[in-house]
């Protein structure tokens, strides 16, 4: 993200002399991510060239929020002219060579004088638990330079290309990537409904109602991902909760006919789950429950587990792809 990031700007790491850092706290975090900021800022040797701080020592941390208060205090840094302090810091990572790196901490207010060739540029990187992996890259405003560009950005459009690089998808020759029967393998869509009672649910179950064409016969029909979303009827705060999951029109009219004739038997809600209903009047979860994925390791996978996945989403594909060129070797010459 961050080579990207400075890809895209048009200019070096290392005319960057301000980084905020996600700043993890931590030893091995925070020397993970300077190394990493190393291997882009060259041309330095050892030294305080660059300096790196994190908002998170001055207001803890925000969780999401985290990533726009670096932002504000970069963009503060860059329009007062001052490399910020970082406050609390006396002890620097005992894990970093500092001695070999471009970056320091800076523990006092500094002047920020423009360099010659160029603005005052900073960096802000945010980094989140789930795989969020970002970085901005921000640029005083200065008014001989930036008018400048700008003339340079306008010249290149007015004599630039102005062809498009790849066809509009809107364009009628262009060619599917997959067809309607490779679409439907990997069509789904998840159900939610609540109600006080069972009564309740039988109820809404047979009000549910779906117009026009469907997507099992026609290309163009309503889709269960978007459909039973929009139909889904849900509150924690009910008694009696159910879910009803479906990857074809014919399925779910079969499972909804099961539902109604069964769920007022509390002896078949076990039947039904293996038919894709589950059904709870437990009381819900708290708020701040968390929810682990447990995958066993002995014996229970099978081929094409996860075919539907990779099918469906292309992080999942980079994955496996990954996966088989990391193990060729392994192999000997196949792949997973």
């Amino acid at each position: 993200a961050i080579a990207r990031a400075y890809q895209q700007a048009g200019y070096e790491p290392s005319t960057v002399e301000l980084v905020e850092a996600h700043g993890t706290s931590t030893k091995v975090g925070d020397a993970t991510e300077l190394s990493s900021l190393s291997t882009l800022w060259t041309g330095f040797s050892g030294g305080d060239h660059v300096a790196v701080g994190s908002i998170k020592s001055q207001i803890g941390h925000l969780k999401a929020a985290a990533g726009i208060a670096g932002v504000m205090k970069a963009v503060l840094a860059l329009h007062n002219n001052t490399i910020p302090p970082s406050a609390g810091f006396e002890t620097p990572n005992p894990t970093v060579e500092w001695s070999n790196i471009p970056f320091y901490v800076p523990t006092q207010q500094m002047q920020w004088d423009a360099p010659k060739n160029h603005p005052r540029r900073a960096g802000i990187s945010s980094f989140g638990f789930g795989g969020t992996n970002f970085h901005i890259a921000l640029e005083a405003y200065d008014a001989q330079y930036h008018d400048n560009l700008v003339a340079n950005w306008s010249s290149q459009q007015v004599l630039g290309n102005t062809t498009p690089s790849a066809k509009s998808i809107f364009d009628a020759t262009a060619k599917p990537s997959m067809t309607h029967d490779e679409l439907k393998s990997i069509e789904g869509g998840l159900l939610l409904i609540s109600a006080n009672s069972i009564d309740g649910l039988v109820t809404k179950l047979r009000n549910l109602s779906f117009e026009g064409p469907s997507f099992d016969e026609d290309p163009c029909g309503r889709r269960l991902s978007k459909e039973l979303y929009d139909a889904s009827q849900f509150s924690t705060s009910d008694p009696h909760r159910m879910a009803l999951v479906a990857t074809s029109w014919a399925e779910f009219d079969k499972r909804i006919g099961l539902a109604t004739k069964a769920l007022d038997d509390k002896a078949k809600w076990g039947f039904l789950q293996s038919q894709g209903v589950l059904v709870t009047d437990e009381p819900a979860l708290p708020n701040d429950a968390k929810i682990a994925h447990m995958y066993p390791g002995q014996g229970s996978q099978y081929v094409g587990m996860t075919f539907d996945l990779f099918k469906r989403y292309t992080a999942v594909q980079k994955v496996w792809e990954k996966s088989d060129q990391t193990m060729v070797d392994v192999l000997d010459g196949e792949t997973l």
